[in-house]
């Protein structure tokens, strides 16, 4: 949805932010030996011109000086809660080898709902075509009613079950992990222009 260089600038802050919350959260806490990151494109670099050095991941290893097999990166762009729940046998080693790994997945579940609603033809809408498409009143009161609110509340319940799937299967494997999950965000904040998106579509 956004042209790669909106992209590069995203990605950049939310990596930023969440370097600063985890580099916090682990000086305080006990030596890290390991590090598994899973989850969605916030967590897989989506956006950076060197995904495997700058995203948040790598970074953070480098301030707890991890490399090679004790810093593991399983993320996928546009992962869903069901896709992680899926997928997480599939980590167990690494779940087993860590003893922290951080998570980043929610948005998706929502916005997988979302993107047809605003772009309806499936052509591709960029960033910049986003911003000047909403300034039609029209185009957003079309987004809000195409929106399937049903499917909407239904992916934010199965999200709250997914969660608690996920933390079960991560303390089966590895009973000591510390488990830190990302924030959601609101990929309509921060420009004026969709904040009417924001304000529908922040309750899910």
């Amino acid at each position: 949805m956004k042209s790669n260089k909106a992209r590069r600038v995203l990605a950049i802050l939310l990596c930023t932010a969440s370097l600063l919350m985890l580099y916090a959260a682990a000086v305080s806490a006990q030596k890290v030996s390991g590090l598994l990151v899973a989850g969605d494109s916030i967590s897989s670099g989506r956006g950076l011109d060197d995904r495997a050095g700058k995203r948040y991941g790598s970074l953070l290893a480098a301030k707890l000086g991890l490399s090679g097999g004790k810093n593991i990166n399983v993320a996928e762009d546009d992962m869903t809660s069901t896709d992680l729940l899926e997928k997480l046998p599939g980590y167990e080693a690494g779940i087993k080898a860590a003893d922290l790994m951080v998570i980043s997945v929610g948005t998706y579940d929502i916005m997988s709902i979302i993107l047809p609603a605003l772009d309806p033809a499936g052509g591709g809408i960029d960033y910049p075509k986003l911003l000047e498409m909403v300034r039609d009143a029209d185009y957003v009161r079309r987004v809000e009613e195409a929106a399937d609110q049903n499917a909407l509340i239904n992916a934010a319940v199965k999200y709250s079950f997914n969660l608690g799937e996920i933390i079960t299967l991560i303390r089966q494997a590895n009973p000591g992990i510390r488990i830190v999950f990302l924030s959601l965000y609101n990929p309509f904040d921060g420009p004026r222009q969709l904040s009417e998106l924001k304000v529908a579509f922040d309750p899910y």
